[in-house]
């Protein structure tokens, strides 16, 4: 597709070639700007691409302030030996064991509406909860297993 616009400066052609390239992500400096090929090919003479390039310059330098003290924050934070990195859940365990006992003689919406928890969070929990005991099961068969092989 080679279809042209005009700018409004000087109404000379951009290609959609060159427009696309204006949105491909730079790998070198980690961003996408729309007006960078613009203004670095020289097809826009306008008055304000000083101002445009300053600008862009100074959104450009906010963005690494704001990532590098991000950054500093975490290393910080996990200094601490309590850290933990993403969302805090929002039912605490003992909260979820008590909707999985509920599913014994209730149902699922029946649990959700006692509990507020939701059908999709008990789905998870019971998940995880069975996983957890598979894995259970094999370390204590396989502390067994060892235990017998250490004795002979």
């Amino acid at each position: 597709m080679n279809i042209n616009h005009l700018t409004s400066s000087n109404n000379s052609a951009i290609s959609l070639k060159a427009s696309e390239k204006a949105f491909e992500w730079d790998e070198g400096t980690g961003t996408s700007s729309h007006f960078s090929i613009i203004l670095k090919s020289g097809h826009c003479t306008c008055p304000s691409v000083p101002f445009l390039t300053t600008l862009l310059a100074v959104a450009e330098m906010e963005r690494n302030l704001i990532l590098e003290r991000t950054q500093e924050g975490k290393m910080i934070a996990k200094q601490n030996p309590d850290f933990k990195e993403g969302r805090p859940p929002k039912y605490t365990k003992k909260q979820l064991e008590h909707a999985l006992q509920l599913l014994d003689t209730n149902s699922y919406k029946q649990v959700e509406e006692i509990t507020g928890i939701s059908k999709s969070t008990m789905f998870r929990a019971k998940k995880k909860k069975r996983i957890q005991n598979l894995f259970n099961k094999l370390v204590y068969q396989n502390g067994e297993a060892l235990k017998r092989l250490s004795k002979e």
